[in-house]
C-alpha cells in the first residue's frame, strides 16, 4: 500500500486565508474539543468564517481542485468531490474559496474514537529537549489498519495533518485533477525516508509552505509548554538537515 502525506501544490494555485483569531475552521467540521477550547472567541462576539467563507490569496488565481486552508483541515473542489467515495462523501462539508463552492474534509481523529494505522513505536522523528517527538520523518503504517481517507498521527492531535492512500491519489489523477503535483509519498510497503536534501541553516524565513509547516509544529511544541524560542531553533535545524521540507 502507498501512502502519502496530504500536503497539496501551493506553487501555481491561489489558497484560502486564515484567521488565527477565534475558530478558523469551517462550520460542521470537528477537530476536537482542545481546539474548540483554545479558538472559541464566541463570548466576546467572534465567529471568524461562520458562514464558511474565506477569501482567495492572491486573489488573481483560480484555486486548485486540492486548496489549501491548513495541513488540519483537507479541503477539496466540486470536481474532486464528485470522485470522492461514499465514507467521504458523508463527511464533506460545504464552504466558499472565492466564489468558488468547495467541501472540507472531517478529518478521521483517534480523539473521536477513529481507528489509525499509524505505529508510533517503529516510527523515528525529529525530538524536542524533553524527548517529545515534534514530527515524524520516517513513517510506519499497517495497511491492515486503514479505515478510510484523511486519516492523522494520533500523537500530534489536534496539531495534526492528514495522510491519504494510494487509491486516492491514483482517482484523483485519472480524473485529471490538480493539486497533488509533488505530493509527499512516506509510505511504499514500507516506510520512505525523508527525500528533503540537507542544506545551510540558514533558512529562508518566508513562503506560505513554511508557515503551515510551521503552525503545526508550533502548536504542538506549545502544548507541550516550550517557548517559541526552543522551537525554532529545532525547526530551522530539521529543515536546514533535509528532515522537513519547508
Amino acid at each position: 500500500m502507498r501512502i502519502y502525506r496530504f500536503t497539496p501544490q501551493l506553487a501555481g494555485f491561489a489558497h484560502p486565508a486564515r484567521s488565527l483569531a477565534g475558530r478558523w475552521w469551517p462550520p460542521g467540521v470537528d477537530l476536537g474539543p482542545v481546539m474548540e477550547t483554545l479558538h472559541d472567541l464566541s463570548a466576546w462576539g467572534c465567529h471568524p468564517h461562520a458562514s464558511g467563507h474565506y477569501p482567495l490569496s492572491p486573489q488573481e488565481l483560480e484555486p486548485s481542485d486540492f486548496p489549501v486552508l491548513s495541513w488540519q483541515v483537507p479541503v477539496v473542489s466540486e470536481r474532486a468531490a464528485a470522485v470522492m467515495d461514499g465514507d467521504l462523501r458523508a463527511r464533506l462539508r460545504p464552504v466558499t474559496i472565492g466564489r468558488a463552492r468547495c467541501y472540507a474534509v472531517q478529518p478521521l481523529l483517534a480523539s473521536q474514537h477513529q481507528p489509525s494505522p499509524f505505529l508510533a513505536p517503529e516510527s523515528t522523528g525529529i525530538r524536542l529537549p524533553r524527548g517529545e517527538t515534534v514530527h515524524f520523518h520516517t513513517r510506519v503504517f499497517d495497511p491492515a489498519r486503514v479505515r478510510g481517507e484523511f486519516f492523522t498521527i494520533p500523537d500530534h492531535e489536534p496539531y495534526a495533518e492528514t495522510y491519504v492512500t494510494g487509491d486516492l491519489v491514483d482517482r484523483a489523477r485519472d480524473a485529471g485533477l490538480t493539486g497533488l503535483e509533488g505530493l509527499e509519498l512516506v509510505f511504499d510497503d514500507g516506510p520512505v525516508p525523508p527525500a528533503g536534501v540537507a542544506g545551510s541553516r540558514d533558512v529562508p524565513e518566508h513562503g506560505e509552505r513554511r508557515e503551515l509547516e510551521w503552525e503545526l509544529f508550533q502548536g504542538r511544541g506549545a502544548w507541550w509548554s516550550y517557548l517559541d524560542s526552543e522551537l525554532r531553533e529545532v525547526f530551522d535545524g530539521a529543515v536546514a538537515a533535509g528532515l522537513l521540507t519547508a
